[in-house]
């Protein structure tokens, strides 16, 4: 699904409010939208699945979700695919997601958004109205929020957040990023479970490695040669509680 143009959402894809959609083995390819969703557009409700799927070079300049963009209760995965070099004027150059999110190996690399450059993800504005969101065995390198914070990855509002690689390895890779605010590398809104990673070379004003809002375990994680313009060059831990194992 190459070279297509909206006035609006959805550049390449536009899914309707409610309607399951998987996608095996598809490539998304320099599409644009004016809104969001410069590759999918995603509406509300339903299930959204990526399976071994590359989404790249897709721009929303005038909005969010240059790859990908999926709005409230829609559950979306993301399995063994590629996210590569899309852009977003505002958040999530990558995917930006208001609901679930699962991703499962595969990359998301070399995108740009004012916040969070390569995966942005929105909660609700009361716990019970919060949003699991979920990654392993991913690598999130040299993407850029170049405005705002997240160069990596963005949360904000009610999620509850797991990245994890696999036991006692240091599969889930976030490098290489950066973010003109906070967190180079990731930037977390709430609370957090981050294991069995490597967090190394990411740059931002705040926090070069991970900046988190909320409680926040950080165990088995190599955090590595991270660079902060002013406060905290690894991890700047602002919320109620840190745990670093």
């Amino acid at each position: 699904i190459r070279n297509g143009s909206s006035a609006a959402n959805g550049g390449g894809i536009l899914i309707g409010d409610n309607t399951p959609v998987q996608m095996i083995s598809v490539v998304v390819q320099n599409n644009q939208s004016s809104g969001d969703g410069g590759g999918i557009y995603a509406g509300s409700g339903g299930t959204l699945q990526l399976i071994n799927t590359t989404v790249s070079n897709n721009r929303a300049p005038g909005g969010s979700g240059g790859g990908l963009r999926a709005l409230a209760n829609r559950q979306v995965t993301a399995a063994a695919s590629t996210i590569v070099s899309n852009s977003a004027l505002s958040f999530g150059g990558g995917m930006a997601v208001d609901g679930p999110l699962i991703i499962a190996a595969g990359q998301v690399v070399t995108n740009s958004a004012g916040a969070g450059g390569g995966v942005a993800v929105f909660g609700g504005l009361t716990v019970e109205a919060g949003v699991p969101f979920s990654a392993t065995n991913l690598r999130v390198s040299a993407n850029a929020a170049l405005s705002d914070s997240g160069g990596g990855i963005y949360t904000a509002g009610f999620v509850t957040v797991t990245l994890q690689g696999a036991p006692g390895t240091q599969d889930l890779q976030v490098s290489g990023n950066r973010a003109a605010g906070s967190g180079g590398g990731i930037y977390i809104d709430g609370p957090a479970l981050v294991a069995d990673c490597l967090v190394a070379g990411n740059e931002a004003t705040f926090g070069g490695g991970i900046f988190t809002n909320g409680d926040v375990t950080v165990t088995n994680c190599l955090v590595d040669s991270n660079t902060a313009l002013s406060d905290a060059g690894g991890i700047f831990g602002n919320g109620n509680l840190a745990t670093i194992l």
